[in-house]
This record gives C-alpha cells, sequence and structure tokens, in this order.
C-alpha cells in the first residue's frame, strides 16, 4: 500500500483511527525508522 498523496484524515479512516494517531505514527517513522514499528517490549512476568 502506498500512502503517497493519502491525507491523514483518510489513512485514519482507513484504520479506524484518529488522524492525530496518523500524524504521530508518521512522526515517529520519520524521527526512528522501522525501529519504531517493533513491538514494545515491557519487564515483568509473562503470561
Amino acid at each position: 500500500m502506498s500512502l503517497q498523496g493519502w491525507s491523514s484524515a483518510r489513512i485514519a479512516e482507513a484504520f479506524s483511527v484518529e488522524p492525530n494517531s496518523v500524524r504521530h505514527w508518521r512522526w515517529t517513522f520519520g524521527r526512528e525508522g522501522w525501529r519504531a514499528c517493533a513491538p514494545a517490549r515491557h519487564r515483568g512476568r509473562s503470561r
């Protein structure tokens, strides 16, 4: 899926999220690249 030309509002609608979330994702990806997409690792007991 290419996001070229897609506004944050259009992406948000496609994924049923708020446009601010999309802007945050884009900002984070711009700063950290693919590392930002990795799931967060939390310390503590596994369930």
